[in-house]
């Protein structure tokens, strides 16, 4: 057994070396990319807000020429986005050898605060996190920030052991901005009555998103906790039913509800179900390692209270991928050491061999499973997790005294059945019904891909799609023979100029944007560019490409230039009128009206509207726009000289509006998740009230 376990640490160790060391120094990929990319555009001056704008931050991604894949970047917090700034301060390559260097450090670091804290050699901690294998790799390999999140969490444990009360708060305090999950050791040591414990972590994560708020202004933040914390918290920031994140609530969703396209067949088709094994699993995390945290904090064991913080935050997690579980290892050093010490060598091989298993992601290489059994197997990373959490709380039952342990048990189950019950009740939302305004345009095998921007191209719906298999865009609906000669279209622009010419016969990705402060068109071939603020957009109509652009605040027309004194938010051909182009301007201190342009004749008509629209299209006289109004958008149907009306109101965002021979598209992440927007057809002889 001994010699198997050497040839596994040595393997592991192999594996960490090259997938992600060495990856980490000569190799741009994985997170890193969006972190990097997202900074960049930052330093450039670019609003924060459309980093969480799907298929704007893909295109970013995609013009910077690091990557042709998806990568996600929603679940960033403001934080994170104002320390991508600092990372994206050198050349590419050099920050990446920056980022690697000092994960190793902090990899360092954290071994050795490890033992400190739990009071082992710095060879048996070595041992432990060198048997992570893919989830120490992943860390150095993609660039993510869990070393470092969890060397700042065992710090604090490191700095409670010395009795630095101050230290310990601005340890966690500084980790809770980059992950907002770090508010549960605060809280923790607040019900231990560690009172300047977490006021030293309040006034650390105050300072610290005040700097942030400098960084990126007051929208990302308005704009983060009304739009995304709600999403992320409930676990939509991707597809809700995708394993992609091994979590309790993408699990029990798999286990209970039901969907037409994303799960169909629930082991057990019931929501009520579902709210309340989802309740019970919360407490049955909370309740238990509060217990235990303030046991270990009381009896001045900081070993058993940072195992006893480590569960709540791993298993609470709304977005968990297999890179996470380094964030396991000090407790599986603690736990371990502490079945050392008490002779119990076997329950610390069992910990250690469920801990290895786990950070190999089985499911990720094997593809899907398939029978009854499928569902378990998928998820194979959160049931290991979940049997480790099992089998501690079975491992602290000797700490539980016996003529109290069943009173204990007791008073647990009535907190469990409180708890669970008040989160029944303040959870009935789980399942959004599909507004019956909206339809979905695309097949059920098309909702199997990500799809957005739908346009129009003799007289077909066109949209652009995620290849769930490659991770890589894709056009759909268009004949590749059918392109025009210029070998691209565009679609509607949206706040600052997400409109922009889609290259289609080669590989789906973006070939022509405009670049920034001019109005010339830059066609394939010419090296891809896109501008924050001041280049706006691009549209193809009658075999001629138009440009508007910002900053001088003009149309063109190839190199014909007519001037227009507004701030334009923004723009879309009329449906109905081929020389006209519809903008939404801001005339005067927020006053919106909208301005009709027509291109050959080059009169502009103007008549105002009561807000400012995110989205909107116009067919005849009449213009369809969207409103964000808090976590929701609204559509609205505005027609001169009358009323504004508004028509329906959906949770979640809406990144295009196009009329397409008659009809109203849109596309939205309103049910699929903030990374997997899909078309929608507005049926407008079914007009509901906003709600």
């Amino acid at each position: 057994m001994r010699l198997i376990s050497k040839l596994f640490v040595f393997a592991s160790s192999l594996f960490i070396i090259l997938y992600g060391v060495l990856s980490g120094f000569f190799k741009v990929e994985g997170t890193f990319i969006a972190s990097y990319v997202a900074g960049r555009n930052l330093l450039q001056g670019l609003n924060p807000v459309l980093l969480y704008q799907f298929p704007f931050f893909q295109k970013l991604i995609g013009v910077s020429g690091l990557t042709e894949k998806i990568i996600s970047f929603v679940g960033a917090t403001p934080s994170s986005i104002a320390a991508d700034a600092f990372l994206a301060f050198p050349p590419v390559m050099m920050a990446r050898i920056l980022l690697t260097a000092a994960n190793i450090v902090a990899f360092v670091m954290l071994v050795h605060a490890t033992a400190k804290v739990v009071g082992t050699s710095n060879k048996t901690t070595y041992l432990v996190f060198l048997s992570t294998s893919f989830a120490l790799a992943s860390n150095f390999q993609a660039g993510e920030p869990f070393i470092i999140l969890t060397l700042l969490f065992v710090l604090a444990f490191y700095a409670f052991s010395l009795g630095r009360i101050a230290a310990c708060g601005v340890f966690i305090g500084l980790a809770f901005p980059f992950n907002m999950i770090f508010v549960l050791p605060a809280l923790l040591f607040l019900l231990a009555a560690k009172w300047r414990v977490f006021t030293y972590f309040l006034m650390t994560a105050i300072l610290l998103l005040a700097v942030t708020y400098l960084v990126v202004g007051n929208s990302t933040f308005v704009f983060y906790y009304q739009r995304i914390v709600t999403a992320y918290l409930n676990g939509r920031v991707l597809d809700p039913f995708s394993d992609t994140f091994q979590t309790a609530w993408s699990f029990l969703r798999r286990m209970f509800l039901f969907n037409e396209t994303l799960n169909p067949n629930p082991l057990l088709k019931s929501a009520p179900a579902f709210l309340m094994a989802s309740s019970f699993f919360k407490a049955s995390v909370v309740v238990p390692g509060a217990y235990f945290f303030y046991k270990g904090v009381s009896m001045a064991k900081p070993r058993e209270a940072l195992v006893a913080a480590t569960f709540p935050v791993l298993l609470l997690l709304p977005v968990f991928t297999p890179a996470e579980l380094v964030m396991l290892a000090p407790a599986i050093v603690a736990i371990v050491q502490s079945a050392t010490e008490e002779g119990r060598t076997r329950i610390a091989g069992i910990f250690l061999v469920l801990y290895a298993l786990a950070c190999i992601p089985f499911y990720l290489f094997e593809g899907k499973f398939g029978g009854v059994w499928s569902i378990f197997l998928n998820y194979e990373c959160f049931i290991l997790l979940f049997a480790i959490y099992f089998l501690y709380l079975v491992f602290q039952s000797r700490v539980v005294p016996r003529h109290l342990r069943y009173f204990r048990m007791i008073l647990t189950g009535v907190i469990v059945c409180a708890v669970a019950t008040t989160l029944y009740l303040g959870d009935r939302f789980v399942q959004r019904p599909v507004n019956p305004a909206l339809v979905p345009a695309l097949s059920a095998s098309a909702l199997e891909v990500t799809s957005f921007s739908p346009g129009l191209y003799s007289g077909r719906l066109t949209y652009i799609t995620v290849d769930s298999s490659t991770e890589t865009f894709r056009p759909a609906g268009i004949d590749p023979e059918q392109l025009p000669s210029e070998n691209f279209f565009s679609y509607n622009s949206g706040e600052i100029g997400d409109n922009y010419a889609m290259e289609t016969a080669r590989n789906g990705r973006a070939v022509v944007y405009f670049k920034a402060r001019s109005a010339r068109a830059i066609y394939p071939g010419y090296e891809p560019r896109i501008s924050a603020d001041e280049d706006y957009g691009a549209y193809i109509r009658q075999g001629k490409i138009f440009v508007l652009d910002l900053d001088p605040r003009y149309i063109a027309r190839l190199d014909s230039i007519s001037v227009l004194p507004y701030k334009i938010i923004a723009c879309s051909f009329n449906a109905d009128k081929n020389n006209e182009i519809d903008f939404i301007i801001d005339s005067l201190n927020e006053s919106y009206a909208l301005a009709a342009y027509n291109l050959f004749n080059r009169n502009t008509s103007i008549y105002p509207i009561p807000f400012r629209p995110s989205r909107f299209c116009i067919v005849g006289d009449t213009v369809y726009a969207t409103q964000i109004v808090a976590d929701s958008t609204a559509f609205w149907q505005i027609i001169e000289n009358e009323s504004p009306r508004p028509l329906f109101a959906i949770h979640g965002n809406i990144y295009d509006v196009t009329c397409l021979n008659g009809a109203i598209y849109l596309s939205s992440d309103y049910e699929r998740g903030i990374e997997n927007p899909t078309v929608y057809r507005y049926l407008r002889n079914r007009v509901l009230p906003a709600r």
